[in-house]
């Protein structure tokens, strides 16, 4: 399953009320969540039991750190393009790559990676 799938099931699980989500959860949707957890989420989240009573609280850690890291990947990409416009691309790459050290979700942490190695 593609990464932009199984973000668009946790943005669907995230509109669900706590209960109505525990009364979804199965063994795909634990792969799948799974999945999402480890792009997602920091150390410590990976570590936490995922089970059905932990299932509507770990989505919306992980919605928030989806949105936590799309944004703050964005603004890392546009100082980034601003700084390359200027002709200063050493710059870019550390302001990518700093973005990289800080964002605790391995997805973003990766984009940001990938972004910097065009500046670098």
């Amino acid at each position: 399953m593609r990464v932009d799938e199984l973000f668009e099931m946790l943005l669907q699980w995230s509109d669900l009320e706590k209960p109505d989500r525990k009364a979804i959860y199965n063994e795909d949707v634990h792969r799948s969540f799974s999945l999402i957890v480890e792009q997602l989420g920091s150390c410590v989240e990976q570590q936490l039991p995922l089970n059905e009573d932990s299932f509507g609280e770990l989505v919306d850690a992980m919605k928030t750190r989806y949105e936590q890291g799309s944004r703050e990947l964005g603004e890392a990409i546009i100082k980034a393009h601003d700084a390359g416009d200027r002709g200063e691309k050493t710059v870019a790459y550390e302001i990518l790559l700093a973005s990289s050290e800080k964002i605790p979700s391995k997805f973003y942490a990766d984009m940001a990676r990938h972004y910097a190695e065009k500046f670098g």
